[in-house]
């Protein structure tokens, strides 16, 4: 998909010395990457560094010094933060080249509505004069999903074909504890983190990371993840007429955290693959606030020349585009009070 856009693709083991070499040629004084979250996620394993993806964090590190990178962004699960030999690595790394880590954990639902809270850190030369990052901006009030979608996607019959939950899926979600009602989308509330396996935890994930649904013994142990919304299609379940499900749609899920789905692509690959990849994906307001903030710092600390975007500005402007890329995809009418009220608070 980054490739159609005309971007150049270097596809790799960052950890390699080989794939470091082909970056050197492409590489600018800033390098941004998410390292792998499951060998630390609360959904995952977590075993952290015995788990063999875990090697992307070294992997970039490694990248880092080798290529001689002045500023760089790390993201990944709030775990990381409590890892003892996340935390050892980074601090020997700091210790043995100078670099000045900053780490902070940002929640996106003071500004956004989703629940998505991430660790980040900036690893910068100390002649910049980054500084820790500060707690993203609260609004007024804290907004929930009814303010960003008065109400969803109208989805093509094979879209929604493939969207919508199997007599599989019905009965797992409707044998949980609290029932399916738990996991159907409340507007009041912000939208869950989401996931990677939102949409296949009972079956392959079509990103070809497994073949299978995970056991019923794992999803025991750590339930069952998802966002859904009702149809008027109804089955029958308990010798109960209810409505069918169906999950949420990428795109719905990607405005929900900030993330321009048109610029992704998420609209030209099947459903469940696209839902998958979204819930791979960092917020684009979170790595604004934290890019911005080091960019002003460093204007401060005179490496600039001119004052950059105030961060506040530049969430501002990332706001604007994504209620426009929500009014093309929900073909929107008119305003609610919801809607103009939180869009007036982000003004």
């Amino acid at each position: 998909m980054v490739e159609k856009q005309g971007k150049i693709v270097i596809e790799g083991d960052v950890s390699c010395s080989q794939v470091i070499a082909q970056l050197a040629p492409y590489c600018g004084n800033i390098l941004s990457g998410g390292i792998a979250c499951q060998p630390w996620s609360l959904l995952g394993d977590q075993r952290e560094m015995s788990d063999d993806r875990s090697r992307s964090m070294p992997g970039m590190l490694r990248a880092i010094h080798f290529l001689q990178i002045p500023l760089a962004v790390m993201e990944c699960t709030p775990a990381v933060l409590q890892s003892k030999e996340e935390q050892d690595i980074l601090r020997k790394f700091a210790s043995e080249t100078g670099m000045v880590v900053h780490q902070k954990i940002l929640s996106l639902h003071p500004y956004w509505p989703s629940k998505h809270q991430r660790w980040w850190a900036t690893l910068s030369h100390p002649a910049l004069g980054t500084r820790p990052t500060p707690d993203m901006p609260p609004l007024a009030f804290a907004p929930s999903m009814i303010h960003l979608f008065p109400f969803f996607m109208e989805l093509d019959q094979e879209t929604l074909n493939e969207l919508k939950l199997d007599d599989q899926e019905m009965d797992q979600f409707l044998s949980t504890p609290k029932g399916i009602s738990e996991h159907q989308v409340n507007q009041l509330k912000p939208l869950p983190t989401a996931t990677h396996s939102w949409g296949s935890q009972l079956r392959e994930c079509l990103c070809g990371c497994r073949k299978t649904g995970f056991s019923q013994e794992r999803i025991k142990r750590k339930g069952l993840y998802g966002q859904l919304l009702p149809l008027a299609e109804k089955c029958t379940k308990q010798q109960v007429s209810i409505p069918r499900m169906r999950h949420l749609h990428a795109s719905e899920v990607a405005v929900a955290n900030g993330v321009d789905p048109m610029k992704l692509g998420l609209q030209d690959m099947q459903p469940r693959l696209a839902l998958a990849a979204i819930g791979q994906c960092g917020s684009p307001f979170q790595s604004a606030w934290v890019m911005s903030n080091a960019m002003q710092d460093m204007w401060e600390a005179g490496v600039f020349p001119k004052p950059t975007n105030e961060p506040i500005e530049v969430m501002r402007g990332l706001a604007q585009a994504i209620f426009q890329v929500r009014d093309q995809l929900l073909k929107v009418q008119g305003k609610s009070e919801s809607m103009q009220k939180f869009e007036e608070t982000i003004k």
